[in-house]
């Protein structure tokens, strides 16, 4: 088929479908394609390397060898020759490098190069290597996108890739909409390096060109979410903003992290996976891979890769909290059987979250993983993004700003959009059948947890309509760091509608003021925002004044039709929306204005704002027996009140459901897919809630100083669902975990 022109197909965001001519080939990124290719032509390198004295390596269309010149250049010829005729590929000469031994002059190796081609008509087709500049080099060489040569070849191979990345940053500046500009800024600019961090062990050749990428991207965030205004604050808030920055969603941060510590995760992770790789080998084949070493004891590791490892692994068990497994147990005490490796897998993360301990496997049994087990808890080395966690968590530097902003207006920020954990169940919820049977069904299982952390919609890579204009990113951004709101600054003296505060430089009048118009603008849009979210599974969905109205009169802003079924009969679901905000910004107590209402209870705003809803609607609607009624509050900082965030997780099990329907695999014997599945639907929903709330936040800021704001768009009213579920499951495909 690769030879047929085919048409791609996507889904945009509204879940309608498109195609595109494509070329002939395999499509770009495809995994399976790289599978394809490297079965293709393994083959035939076999076939023109058997029995020539020459170790070769190839991945994907790189080649290298390793062997005399006089061996090396009629090898060379015959892939040149042979290569393409088998398999209609081409070499591309020009871009062969050959690595002279540093005892011998190039010039002196180039010449003996041309005498032998000129010798020799078979090496005719080689003469394109006479006539190109630097193809005979001493001081090293690329491989598979990695220097290796002298200190002074990747010193300045990193300088060129730091100095285009920073560039590059320089282009995105003009780009009009914040949040587009962040997303580039973190998934294309600032992971750049994660490759040559991985395979680099010598930090020192490389450490200073890496700053200047830290601080460049650091500085273009800045200046996009806060205007020029940043330049201004003291050098300890900078360092603390600055923090905010590298610090994980679910601790309130923006989850950009510098280089000079995500290098040890990435170095670390990648080269321990190796060790799993590489003792995965037969012998003979590790001989090849790892001449000289014991891949089972780490005294006989001299490789520069091998000996980095194990010095990192002493800096993270002395400086971010790692540690050996658990001591053995004597051989005379009786052990109980392990339980699953789920269920130690489950295990080990709680107690990692627990203590904030991070267990790291022993170096010698990395080559032999095997499953988890009482004697070896831990065998495997963990994923990149826990050890980066684990590594911004306890960076000394960053456990003083944290010591040290506790008690600020700064530091409380963070507080306010780091992780929320609620229980599944709960007595007073209006889904506490329908959580119930949701519940783990293991035995000694513990109760299901949700979480939801504000800024995570951050992550979240898709196609959607909500778009972000500079002034509105940057009300976000601010309020998100807790510094004053440009817009605002700009328009100091401007007095609020109530006739008795100025709205100043902070939004916490903005947002507690009853006279502001802007509030119910933006609560409007949300719920526009909202509703399709809902539709999903087919059901009609209303809004506002369509909503069915209470025994006294009142109306819920959502109303899910049929969503519900108690005793076998369908119930209409309605829920509210309120957003409030945890400061004071409507008192006339100076002492008071500015400071959280509840700093010993941060959650506290959202269930009183929850209770007056439920008082308001719930008595009423609960007179109508096909009408249940729930509140949906949030707060100006993106926390989510318990009952919505159950409400997500059911529709999104429903979702699953569903989907698993309509592909016609609703006898799921891997529960693991079906649980990773439910999780890509319930992150799905996370995301766009925090972000169509994240906006809303904002409007409630914006408006009221730009009356004549773009129009709030309106998303599409749909019946059929199929094709959402469809374009869900295609943009947030999690694989099942292995």
């Amino acid at each position: 088929m690769r030879s047929v022109v085919g048409k791609a197909r996507y889904h945009d965001s509204n879940g309608d479908v498109h195609t595109v001519d494509s070329k002939t080939g395999g499509h770009q990124g495809d995994p399976f394609e790289m599978i394809v290719f490297s079965a293709s032509i393994h083959p035939v390198l076999g076939s023109i390397l058997r029995g020539i004295d020459a170790a070769c390596v190839a991945y994907a269309d790189d080649i290298y060898l390793t062997a005399k010149l006089s061996v090396v250049l009629p090898l060379l010829a015959r892939l040149t020759r042979d290569v393409p005729e088998d398999t209609g590929l081409s070499f591309k000469l020009p871009k062969t490098n050959i690595l002279v031994h540093r005892d011998m002059p190039t010039d002196d190796v180039r010449q003996l190069a041309s005498d032998m081609i000129s010798a020799d008509d078979s090496l005719s087709n080689l003469r394109e290597l006479l006539h190109t500049d630097d193809v005979f080099v001493s001081d090293g060489i690329i491989t598979v996108g990695v220097p290796l040569g002298t200190d002074n070849f990747v010193s300045k191979y990193v300088a060129d890739k730091c100095r285009q990345i920073c560039d590059d940053v320089d282009k995105l500046d003009p780009l009009p909409d914040g949040f587009v500009h962040y997303q580039i800024i973190r998934f294309c600019q600032a992971t750049r390096l994660q490759y040559l961090n991985a395979h680099i062990p010598k930090y020192d050749l490389t450490s200073q060109q890496q700053a200047h990428v830290d601080v460049k991207i650091t500085q273009a965030l800045l200046k996009k979410g806060h205007s020029d205004l940043w330049e201004r604050w003291s050098q300890p808030d900078r360092d603390w903003l600055t923090y905010r920055l590298h610090e994980a969603h679910d601790h309130g941060g923006f989850a950009i992290t510098p280089n000079y510590l995500t290098r040890i995760s990435a170095f670390y992770t990648s080269t321990g996976r190796f060790l799993t790789w590489g003792g995965q080998l037969s012998a003979a084949a590790q001989c090849n891979f790892f001449p000289d070493h014991d891949l089972t004891d780490p005294d006989t590791w001299n490789a520069p890769n091998l000996a980095r490892l194990k010095q990192l692994r002493e800096v993270l068990i002395r400086d971010y909290k790692c540690a050996d497994p658990p001591a053995d147990a004597p051989a005379s005490q009786q052990q109980p059987p392990p339980p699953p490796p789920q269920q130690q897998r489950q295990r080990q993360r709680k107690q990692s979250q627990d203590n904030g301990v991070l267990v790291l496997a022993q170096l010698n049994q990395l080559a032999s993983a095997s499953a988890p087990s009482a004697d070896k808890p831990v065998t495997t080395v963990p994923t990149q993004r826990r050890l980066t966690r684990q590594i911004v968590q306890n960076h000394a530097p960053f456990v003083a700003l944290r010591q040290a902003n506790q008690q600020t207006r700064l530091g409380e920020q963070r507080l306010l959009q780091s992780s929320q954990k609620y229980p599944a169940v709960a007595d007073t919820s209006v889904l506490r059948g329908e959580m119930m049977l949701l519940e783990p069904e293991e035995e000694g299982a513990e109760p299901r947890k949700l979480y939801y952390a504000p800024l995570t919609f951050l992550s979240h890579i898709g196609s959607h309509s909500i778009e972000w204009p500079l002034d509105l990113w940057r009300t976000f951004f601010s309020s998100s760091l807790g510094v004053s709101i440009p817009i605002l600054v700009n328009h100091p003296r401007t007095l609020c509608a109530c006739k008795k505060h100025l709205l100043g430089h902070l939004p916490d009048h903005v947002h507690c003021c009853q006279s502001m118009a802007a509030s119910t603008q933006a609560h409007d849009w949300a719920v526009t925002q909202l509703r399709p979210l809902f539709g999903s599974l087919g059901h009609e969905v209303r809004v506002q004044t369509a909503v069915t109205a209470s025994r006294g009169r009142q109306r819920g802003d959502v109303q899910i039709r049929e969503f519900l079924h108690h005793n076998g009969a369908p119930r209409d679901l309605v829920f509210d929306l309120t957003i409030t905000h945890e400061r004071w910004g409507d008192t006339d107590d100076p002492y008071k204005m500015h400071k959280l209402r509840y700093p010993a209870d941060i959650n506290k705003p959202l269930r009183d704002a929850a209770r007056e809803k439920v008082a308001k609607y719930q008595s009423d609607y609960a007179n109508d027996q096909r009408i249940s009624f729930m509140p949906a509050a949030f707060s100006t900082s993106g926390r989510i009140d318990a009952e919505f965030l159950r409400l997500l997780f059911y529709h999104a099990h429903r979702e699953c459901e569903d989907f698993f329907r309509l592909t016609g695999q609703l006898a799921q014997p891997n529960q693991d897919y079906v649980f990773s599945k439910r999780a890509a639907f319930f992150n799905s929903l996370k995301n766009k809630v925090g972000h169509i709330m994240a906006r809303a936040s904002a409007l409630r800021v914006n408006l009221n100083l730009q009356p004549s704001a773009p129009s709030l768009p309106r998303p599409s009213a749909r019946t059929k669902h199929a094709h959402l579920l469809y374009a869900l499951n295609l943009s947030h495909h999690i694989l099942p975990p292995r």
